[in-house]
């Protein structure tokens, strides 16, 4: 018996469906990589998706305690802003006692807030957030720059 050829449509379903199967699920998701809450917020950073990643930090602060717990939410709050997930960023931010955080926290919770405030229109709201002079911090960069979108 001689064997049959694929007329043009069948073979593009053919490979449409064998395509279907392929890359269908991060390889970096918690069911195919075990690892710690930690290692999951990372790879999902890395591959830009950040609400993986912020749930994931979240997770960490959880098993985490004082400043160490504290960062985490902060880095759950800044993957969550990155993704323009503002009202979840927000939400995060608003679990976190201002005084309670150390003087970088607190200025990297500023910056939060003022990206937030932006995001909503709202640029009084963010240069009242931002201080006017962080001195040699290394996110000294990132106020000047938000300060400058809330001016312009």
């Amino acid at each position: 018996m001689k064997p049959r050829r694929l007329t043009p449509p069948a073979a593009l379903l053919l490979a449409a469906l064998a395509g279907c199967a392929v890359g269908s699920s991060p390889s970096y998701s918690d069911s195919t990589v075990s690892g710690s809450p930690l290692d999951t917020a990372q790879r999902a950073q890395a591959h830009k998706d950040n609400y993986r990643a912020a749930r994931a930090y979240e997770e960490a602060a959880m098993q985490a305690i004082g400043s160490q717990a504290y960062d985490y939410h902060l880095r759950a709050a800044e993957a969550a802003a990155d993704g323009n997930d503002y009202t979840y960023a927000s939400t995060i931010l608003d679990a976190l006692p201002l005084n309670g955080l150390e003087p970088e926290q607190q200025l990297r919770w500023r910056i939060l807030r003022a990206r937030v405030a932006l995001a909503r229109n709202d640029a009084a709201g963010a240069l009242h957030l931002l201080p006017d002079n962080v001195g040699a911090s290394p996110l000294a960069e990132r106020v000047l720059l938000l300060r400058g979108r809330a001016l312009f």
